[in-house]
């Protein structure tokens, strides 16, 4: 169903997709809908409406008027009559299709519009209703109109009704556009929403749609992105599904389709600059450069400068995790302190956020909880077992928990998603670690030279690649190893590496520091 926007700052007025005017002529009629938009949840009683518009007149003829009130709002809602909801003694507006707009907008001269600026309703109590809800307007209005740059300060991620030949590829359309449209949701600060959400409702709008139609014993779908604001096309995905068995590949699709976006959102405040909208760093989180690391985390700052937002407070914790790992906080004690408030806080704004709660367990596991960390991540698969973030902690905390063989798997599953185009290199070294574990050396060498390729900058591949090729015999291949460490950490030594306090705990567990007794350095 198309977003309806009902304005109650200046005229009240009711607009539908491409601003298309819904607003019923009476003046009653208009301020029953004010009435209804700025009451609990835009429900009100029969009684009470009555009560403010016709208080004047006998009940029977009271409810009557309001009856035909509801039928003339009814019937400027044409196609969208359904938003004015009626139950047992009440009316209202369905919020699900209805979008309150009361924040306006200030004209030339510096002044706000007036509450309801078009109604004078010669009745006693509706005129006392009026004053006192103009004066709560303008009490509110400053906090009404941040909030609302606030919340437009993200994009918007449109979704149209795809357009397709049959229904079944309407259906699977629509679901695999919803599907990755959550996905970026649950990595990323955006806003979705279905159908036109109204003009200048949004500072930058992005439209996702969807071409589907059956080709043989396929279905093939193109989806798209466009600029709302000039048509500009941003990219486009093609995509075949098997007809008869949509389901294996539908979440794979989801997966490439939520990657895309990603990638488009990356680069959004190039192509649009003068928009109100924050880089979205999404490569410089998953990197492993300190500084980068450090951009993305002041970029996201930037974007949530309150700290209120579930999913910037989780990708900040886990830069902080990483840099943790990777020996590059100036306070390892500090930085541990704040990736876990960091982490903590998320999970207490959004509690059923997969991305939340697999930082969450990464934190405890760093802090040695690790059947917390896996209870966590646990949970946070079951919510969904697609998210990266999510998959990597599972693998991590099975590996902590002494389950090699299923960490192993689940991080070659992670491994060949959709997802793990994100962060490449991160997935490729949970499965080196994986491998590791499982006594296959020689892959996890492979894993470990491509994450070092995909990163050079990655310290864990290069220990890991000093250690296992020590033990395969290539000390050529060590030394070069230990050579490309010693350069990325310029106190790093043999005998520091053997330490307690040096983070190659997987490589002591499986019985792989020969090579800090080797004299190789």
């Amino acid at each position: 169903m198309s977003r309806l926007v009902l304005r109650l700052a200046g005229p009240v007025s009711i607009t539908g997709p491409g601003n298309e005017n819904l607003t019923p002529r009476s003046m009653k009629a208009r301020g029953a809908l004010a009435v209804i938009g700025s009451s609990a949840d835009m429900q009100i009683s029969r009684p009470k409406l009555q009560d403010l518009l016709f208080s004047e007149r006998d009940p029977e003829h009271g409810s009557a008027s309001v009856r035909q009130l509801l039928r003339e709002i009814r019937i400027a809602l044409g196609p969208y009559r359904e938003a004015l909801t009626t139950g047992p003694g009440w009316v209202g507006l369905d919020s699900t299709i209805v979008e309150l707009d009361m924040a306006g907008q200030v004209g030339l001269d510096g002044r706000r519009p007036e509450f309801a600026a078009d109604l004078d309703i010669p009745d006693p109590e509706f005129e006392d209703w009026l004053r006192d809800a103009r004066s709560h307007y303008e009490d509110q209005a400053d906090e009404i109109l941040a909030r609302t740059v606030t919340e437009d300060s993200v994009p918007t991620l449109i979704l149209q009704a795809p357009v397709a030949a049959d229904a079944q590829s309407a259906v699977t359309a629509a679901m695999i556009l919803q599907e990755a449209a959550s996905r970026v949701a649950d990595m990323l600060p955006v806003q979705v929403v279905n159908g036109d959400p109204g003009i200048g409702r949004v500072s930058v709008g992005i439209e996702l749609g969807a071409m589907s139609s059956r080709m043989g014993n396929d279905i093939v779908l193109l989806f798209t992105a466009r600029l709302r604001s000039d048509g500009r096309m941003l990219w486009t995905r093609r995509f075949s599904l098997p007809a008869n068995d949509t389901t294996g590949s539908m979440r794979h699709v989801a997966g490439g389709v939520a990657v895309a976006i990603m990638h488009g959102l990356e680069h959004l405040r190039e192509i649009v600059p003068d928009a109100n909208i924050r880089r979205m760093p999404l490569q410089d989180v998953f990197s492993y450069s300190a500084s980068r690391l450090k951009r993305a985390d002041e970029q996201l700052s930037q974007i949530d400068p309150n700290g209120d937002r579930a999913v910037i407070l989780a990708l900040r914790s886990y830069i902080r995790h990483t840099m943790l790992l990777e020996r590059l906080s100036r306070d390892p004690d500090a930085d541990a302190h704040i990736a876990a408030d960091m982490a903590q806080r998320a999970r207490e704004l959004s509690p059923g956020n997969p991305t939340a709660l697999g930082v969450n367990a990464m934190v405890a596991a760093w802090k040695g909880q690790f059947e917390t960390a896996f209870d966590m991540a646990r949970h946070a698969i079951a919510i969904d077992d697609e998210n990266p973030i999510a998959r990597l902690s599972y693998s991590s905390a099975l590996t902590s928990m002494g389950y090699h063989r299923e960490a192993e798997a689940e991080a070659s599953a992670a491994h060949l998603s959709a997802l793990s185009e994100l962060g490449p290199a991160a997935w490729v070294l949970r499965r080196a670690i994986a491998a590791t574990r499982v006594g296959d050396l020689k892959s996890a060498e492979h894993f470990f030279a491509t994450t070092h390729g995909y990163a050079p900058q990655n310290r864990p591949a290069l220990r890991f690649l000093s250690a296992i090729r020590y033990e395969l015999g290539d000390e050529a291949g060590a030394l070069e190893a230990l050579k490309k460490l010693k350069k990325l950490e310029p106190d790093f030594s043999l005998e520091l590496m053997a330490s307690s306090d040096y983070p190659v705990e997987s490589l002591r567990q499986a019985g792989l520091l020969r090579v800090t007794k080797s004299g190789l350095i």
